[in-house]
């Protein structure tokens, strides 16, 4: 979220800080279903989308193949914790976290904003 403010990318930080303020909810309610979850859920999702879309305005190929990576990380992690709930524990970390962290570091340090664009 900082770098986002810092670069100047406020989509980002906004989407950021709901993922953030969403996710902490969703893990204090202990994951129980409900809206929580499903506000959760819906801003995770959006901030996936808003990842990959900006895939598409990548200012060099290097940062079009890492954040790619990140997104098929992410999203096959996801199916898989999904498909082997034994995988859960270790892998939801590193693949809905970490790497998405990563991810949108890298945005906020090398893309322009959306709405700049547009």
């Amino acid at each position: 979220m900082l770098l986002a403010c810092i670069y100047h990318v406020y989509e980002l930080a906004v989407l950021s800080a709901l993922v953030v303020v969403c996710s902490v909810a969703y893990h204090r309610r202990r994951e129980k279903p409900g809206m929580i979850a499903d506000v959760d859920r819906l801003m995770a999702r959006t901030l996936f989308a808003y990842g990959v879309l900006q895939v598409f305005y990548a200012p060099r190929r290097s940062l079009v193949a890492f954040e790619l990576c990140c997104a098929v990380l992410t999203l096959g992690i996801w199916v898989a914790t999904r498909q082997w709930v034994h995988l859960n524990e270790f892998w939801h970390p590193v693949g809905l976290h970490v790497i998405p962290g990563v991810w949108a570091s890298v945005v906020a340090c090398t893309h322009a904003s959306l709405v700049k664009l547009f």
